[in-house]
């Protein structure tokens, strides 16, 4: 091939974001070395295409390798949501090709990812000077990998419960490269299993979100939807305090300049605030262990100016607290809950994804009101020593390991440690968890400039980790330099209340109340069928186990139709697939065994007949009870009318919903924790 002018059309290709200006940096530095030929030899394959050689091995198979790479997309690509289709190896480009016309062809989800790795920077030179590949590299879902180390980022990141990875790699490539990749595939490999302990940490907390969702509702039909704020505070500046141990070096700045700032902060932050007298604008109530680990020390009466952002299964006690107004929004991964507050309003919340933590959702939520100058104080997201947290939490260290004790309303959490890049670039530890919050503050900057948006990004967690992308600075230099001529006094009290008022007369309480009771009666006759469902499959079962085998025939088969529909019925169900997901998964499991023996079976059976028999058993006192509860409650607020379906729905104009600049935050794990 004749050298062309292809690389610079296809590096401008890719999309913004920080592992593709790895990549194009080293492609500089391997052109000032002079770009040495790559080793492999060009050939054509049996089928008239081309094909590389390398150690006597075709790296695209020799019969054809158009033909192989569309053969590999059509099998092997995930379109489950946040799967990662990991193409090993970009050889000609034929599977990128393949696997991003399947992409279009398909139905993928929005967030399922197409990632390239090669390791060899001789190859991608080579290819992207002569093949032009920038129709395909420019796919949203395509991201470019050039090292290890930024793949394992990558999918630790990235990956989230319930779904998977899937190698897609020719057959020569695998055998040329094996020393290489083997190792790589390996350790990504290990990335399912915590995806499986993730699905096991979401599926136990299933019940309880679904329980304090439930005992949230009475208070819930008070809140509005977090999208009419949207660009309400526009020009001012927001600052987002965490409660790493930095927040307390800068606080008497803050407070100097409270009336200059709104305040945004996570439950872990509340308390040095208001110590320090300062009442946060916003708080974040996401985590469904926040407010009782946090604000056990805050006066009731201490946030009563404050505005409170919560989700929908937020911890309870959160509304014991005096506060000026609720706002609810919605996380990805609470979809459970979300369609009935949808219904409630009449309208769809932005569905935040928060990259696992409260501070992400933060920062999120301070873009859709309008900011644009972001400040970040405590926000360490590494560790002071040993010290974690602004109120003097310290973790316990081991060579590899960093241990926390969450207190008495968290089980304590034991993380692998990893070393990020201090202010001074100095070398920080920190946990896993930590840094790959760290890696998604690195993406904000080339999200929002995608999207053309002018922010200003200021990183005041004096003495945490480095932020690629951010300014770093105090927070007085700050304020006095860096923002000069930008601060506006925030007036923030007199907009809330006016967009509180104008709320309130589109959506009266008595009509929120309304939907929100017929969608919870019609779920309760959902549950109801369902359980009578569930409860004849557990019949036929226990007249199944009564018989000899000679008589199964007659029976089993009504059992079988009896337990798939009963199961169906509570995987295909929005509110209850993902509160009962993990009784599900055990129930699979153990059904999978293949019986061959009559012992086998009734063994088989009997763990069906005690998983019925304990499910029901939540479904009625875990669920079903409680949402006659909650109806009752309802009933006493105020008088219920009658709502028929077409009118659950807003007539006119709909609240906007969230900027693209938030859908295009992709997630991680998919649980949250306080910063």
């Amino acid at each position: 091939m004749v050298a062309s002018s292809f690389l610079q059309l296809n590096l401008q290709a890719l999309n913004p974001c920080p592992e593709h200006e790895k990549l194009k940096s080293l492609l500089q530095a391997y052109e000032a070395q002079g770009t040495p030929t790559p080793l492999y030899d060009l050939q054509e394959t049996q089928a008239g295409d081309l094909t590389l050689w390398l150690q006597g091995v075709a790296i695209h198979a020799a019969s054809g390798a158009v033909e192989e790479a569309n053969a590999l997309a059509r099998e092997h690509l995930l379109t489950s949501q946040h799967a990662i289709n990991c193409l090993i190896g970009l050889g000609l480009g034929y599977t990128l090709k393949a696997a991003v016309e399947q992409y279009q062809k398909r139905s993928f989800k929005e967030s399922t990812h197409l990632t390239v790795y090669e390791p060899d920077i001789a190859l991608i030179h080579f290819v992207f000077s002569n093949i032009n590949l920038s129709q395909y590299l420019s796919h949203e879902a395509v991201t470019f990998l050039p090292t290890p180390e930024s793949l394992y980022q990558f999918v630790e990141s990235h990956l989230v419960s319930g779904d998977g990875i899937s190698f897609i790699a020719t057959q020569g490539y695998l055998t040329v490269h094996a020393n290489q990749l083997n190792p790589v595939i390996e350790k990504l490999s290990k990335h399912t299993v915590n995806t499986l302990r993730n699905s096991e940490l979401l599926s136990s907390r299933g019940k309880l979100w679904a329980t304090q969702f439930l005992q949230n509702v009475p208070q819930l039909v008070k809140a509005l939807p977090i999208n009419a704020l949207q660009g309400a505070l526009s020009g001012r500046i927001g600052v987002l305090c965490g409660a790493g141990p930095s927040l307390l070096d800068d606080i008497e700045t803050l407070k100097a300049n409270r009336d200059n700032l709104v305040i945004f902060a996570v439950t872990g932050a509340v308390a040095p605030l208001v110590k320090a007298g300062i009442t946060p604008d916003f708080v974040m109530f996401m985590d469904f262990i926040g407010p009782s680990k946090h604000l056990k020390d805050v006066p009731k009466d201490a946030l009563k100016t404050a505005h409170f952002i919560m989700g929908p299964s937020a911890e309870g006690c959160l509304f014991e607290w005096e506060h000026q107004g609720s706002w609810l929004g919605a996380l990805h991964f609470n979809e459970q809950f979300s369609y009935i507050v949808d219904t409630m309003y009449g309208s769809e919340l932005p569905r935040y994804h928060t990259g696992g933590t409260v501070s992400i959702f933060m920062f999120q939520v301070a873009f859709d009101l309008g900011i644009r100058e972001f400040v970040l104080l405590g926000q360490d997201m590494a560790f002071r020593g040993t010290q974690v947290y602004a109120d003097g939490t310290a973790v316990t260290l081991t060579s590899t390991t960093a241990s926390l004790d969450e207190s008495d309303h968290t089980v304590a959490r034991c993380m692998e440690l990893e070393v990020v890049k201090g202010w001074q670039g100095e070398d920080l530890l920190t946990q896993s968890d930590y840094a790959h919050f760290l890696y998604h503050y690195t993406r904000i900057p080339h999200l929002v400039a995608k999207e053309g948006h002018t922010v200003g990004l200021y990183n005041a967690s004096v003495g945490g980790a480095f932020i690629e992308g951010w300014q770093h600075a105090p927070l007085k230099e700050v304020l006095n330099h860096s923002l000069q001529g930008v601060l506006k006094p925030a007036k923030v009290h007199k907009t809330l209340a006016t967009v509180q008022k104008k709320m309130l007369k589109q959506l009266p309480l008595a009509l929120m109340r309304n939907r929100l009771f017929s969608i919870l009666n019609k779920e309760e006759k959902t549950v109801e069928r369902l359980i009578k469902t569930g409860q004849l499959a557990l019949q036929y079962l226990q007249q199944l186990l009564q018989l000899p085998l000679s008589q199964w025939e007659r029976v089993s088969e009504t059992y079988s139709r009896g337990f798939n529909l009963f199961s169906a019925q509570l995987e295909e169900h929005p509110f209850l697939k993902d509160t009962f997901y993990g009784d599900q998964l055990k129930i699979y499991q153990a059904y999978n065994k293949q019986a061959v023996t009559e012992e086998e079976h009734r063994m088989n059976m009997a763990i069906d007949s005690v998983y019925l028999t304990s499910l029901l058993s939540q479904l009625d006192a875990g669920i079903l009870q409680p949402l006659v509860s909650v109806q009752k409650a309802l009933l006493a607020q105020g008088k219920i009318e009658p709502i028929a379906a077409d009118e659950l729905v807003i007539k006119g104009k709909k609240p906007r919903a969230a900027s693209s600049v938030l859908k295009g935050a992709k997630t991680s794990r998919g649980k949250s924790k306080a910063d």
